[in-house]
Formats: C-alpha cells, structure tokens, sequence
C-alpha cells in the first residue's frame, strides 16, 4: 500500500487564484456589518452555500462574485483580504502565489484604482513579512467591459513593486481576447509579461488570439484545447494550435474544481489533464478561486493524483512546471528552487 502523500508538506506554485473568489466567509460577514453591505443572508452557512455553487456554468459561477466584490470596496478591506490570502496560503504549503483582481471593480464608492492596486500591494507585503511566501499580483481588466488601456498602464505603474503581469478575464463567451488588443500591445511594447483566460469554456481559437493576436505568454485554463484532438483525444502535429502550444511550451494555468463547476468539462475523469500531462504541454495545478469552488491548493494536487493514480514525482514535475512559468524576478526563481525544489 502506497504511503499518503502530506499534501500541505508539498512545496507548491499557485498561478491562478482570484482575489474576490477566495474570500473566508467570516471575513465577508464582518466586512459587511462593518460596512453595512447587505448580504443575501448572514447566515454563515447559507452564504457558504450560495458562494460555492455545484455545477452550473461560467456565468452562473461568475454571480457570487457580486457579493464578495461588495465588501472590497475600500483600501482597509482589501489590504485585510490580501493579507489573508498569504496567511492561507501558507496554511496550505504554497511557497509562491501569484494573485490576480480587477481595479476596477473596488471603485463603487470612491476608490480610485490605484488606490485598490496600493492597497491590495500592501496586504501582500504585510502577508510576506509575517510568513515565509514569496508573492505577485496580476491585474485583471474585465473583458465584457469596454476596453482600456488603464489596467496596463496600471501595471507599468506598479511593475517594481509587486505587479508582474495583465490579464483579461470574465465571461469569456462573446468576447473574445482580441477586443482589448491595444493593452496588450501596450504590454509588449513596454516589455510586461501577461497572461489570457481563454479556452475555458470558448472553442481553441480564442486561445489561438490570445497567443497570435494578443502575444500571451501563459493561457488562463486553456482547457478546451482538447476539442482539437478530436474524440480519439489523440494530440495533433505540426501546424496544429496543440503543437505550437507544446513547441514553445505555453503555460497552461489549468484549474481542476473550477473547470467541472463551470462544465468547462463535463466531469473530472473528463478534464484534459492528464492527456496535455502526458503529451509534454506545460500544464500547472490551480485552485482558480479558493471559496467558490471549495478547495486548495493541495487539494486540487490530490484530486489529480487519485482522478489519474500519478506518481508523486509527476505532481512534483507540475509544480516545477509552475515555478518555471512564474512572473517573478529571476533572483526570486531561483532562491525558490533552491530551497523547495533542488
């Protein structure tokens, strides 16, 4: 019999996690007496319920945000929420955590957006000076929204003092990445990494925009590559969205729950994770957002490794995956790999 593998012992790389989506319930009903938010019930396990919805799809999943958005909304909140992000992650082994969010939904009373980035800047810092995790924010504008500029500027802006990247994200359907076309080439021309949701729930030609027309270095989920590989699920060659994707060994920032929640797959044993493992694409583990689907980090590893009974090594090789694909500095790669990964 196999020894239970300690997952918060593992070392681990978190990629992609949301801000608003991984909020403590506690920490949302005292936000909102504080702040006289009302919620769509106080009671504690109601709200659990109604934030982490069971299978439904991306713009059902999407809703729950509009609650914990409502108690962001001012500099204290967010610093709070950003602090305990890091003290969670900690909790949960995770050695290094990039976080992402949207200035521009924390300026529904008065806020300005670089007054939510700062804010949000200093909980991460106040995160790393109590525990032992290093951290990056990444800016999200939302892509439904018209487009602008002012997120990637935001990123400039703040690029020496923990923003590493822009994204778009949101309901992906309908709005493809090319629509805000300008801020990432704002980002290329002033030399800013960035990543893309796209290929959640959209076929592989948004991921294909993403990386051709908008010059992402890493996909956001990317999962519905797969509908490329037809229903043999056998990966295709040369000239083929997978092969480029394999060939420059695009990071793909897959998020198990989260997919099945959203039926980007239709169940667990379905998701892709496995097949892009096993064909050499640089796939990485996330948890997407902590409170809305439930999980960690290091559950999100066990789900893998009892879904598709992997060897701890392949998860450790998918981690190391992770931190190669990260946006920190490479002093901050590097003292990672020695002391977690050597």
């Amino acid at each position: 019999m196999k020894a239970a593998i300690d997952w918060k012992a593992f070392p681990k790389i978190e990629l992609h996690e949301h801000l608003d989506g991984s909020l403590r319930i506690d920490t949302i009903l005292e936000l909102a007496k504080k702040d006289g938010v009302r919620l769509p019930t106080a009671e504690r396990k109601e709200l659990e319920f109604l934030l982490s919805p069971l299978e439904s799809d991306l713009v059902t999943y999407l809703k729950a945000f509009a609650v914990t958005t409502a108690v962001m909304q001012n500099a204290e909140a967010l610093k709070r929420v950003a602090f305990e992000m890091v003290e969670d992650w900690y909790a949960d082994g995770v050695v290094y955590g990039e976080v992402r969010f949207a200035p521009e939904l924390h300026t529904q009373k008065g806020l300005s957006r670089s007054a939510a980035v700062e804010a949000v800047l200093d909980g991460l810092s106040e995160g790393r000076r109590r525990y032992p995790v290093e951290t990056g924010l990444i800016l999200c504008t939302m892509r439904h929204l018209e487009p602008s500029l002012e997120t990637a500027v935001l990123v400039n802006q703040y690029r020496n003092d923990g923003v590493l990247a822009f994204d778009i994200a949101g309901a992906e359907e309908g709005f493809p990445p090319s629509l805000h076309r300008a801020a990432y080439e704002y980002c290329a021309k002033h030399s800013l990494s960035t990543t893309c949701h796209a290929g959640e729930v959209t076929g592989p030609d948004y991921i294909r925009e993403a990386l051709e027309a908008c010059g992402s270095l890493r996909i956001g989920h990317g999962t519905q590559l797969i509908q490329e590989w037809g229903a043999s699920r056998v990966p295709p060659g040369t000239g083929s969205l997978t092969g480029l994707v394999r060939d420059r060994q695009i990071p793909l920032e897959l998020c198990l729950s989260s997919n099945v929640q959203t039926r980007a797959c239709r169940s667990l044993a379905e998701h892709p994770f496995p097949e892009f493992l096993k064909a050499g694409l640089a796939v990485t583990l996330n948890t997407d957002n902590r409170l809305m689907s439930a999980t960690s980090l290091s559950r999100e590893l066990q789900l893998a490794q009892e879904t598709w009974n992997l060897p701890a090594e392949s998860l450790r090789r998918v981690e190391q995956n992770a931190l190669a694909a990260a946006f920190c500095p490479p002093d901050v790669k590097s003292r990672i790999r020695a002391k977690h990964f050597s």
